[in-house]
């Protein structure tokens, strides 16, 4: 199983996010508003992807966060838009 970490500025988005990639079957491992929050979530075991918002919560942007995540972890990340809305933009479907 997937296991994704999201990130976003927005916690309205998060959710929707959390709830669309849950119904896809990826175990969600959690939410962050900030890049602290993304990296100490960062640290649980298990986590292969991570989905990324340009406009963190706090000082810290997101090209940052996954420069991080992926040197430090290892973790695959992919940027996502501010203006993302997961009601109107439809996900791929799980891999195996």
């Amino acid at each position: 199983m997937k296991t994704v970490l999201l990130a976003h500025g927005d916690s309205s988005v998060l959710e929707r996010l959390a709830l669309a990639f849950s119904d896809l079957g990826y175990d969600v491992v959690g939410l962050a508003r900030t890049a602290r929050e993304a990296v100490v979530l960062a640290g649980r075991p298990g986590v292969t992807f991570a989905l990324v918002g340009e406009r963190l919560a706090g000082r810290r942007h997101g090209a940052e966060l996954r420069r991080v995540l992926a040197e430090t972890w290892g973790i695959d990340c992919a940027p996502l838009a501010d203006d993302f809305d997961p009601a109107s933009t439809p996900l791929p479907a799980a891999g195996p």
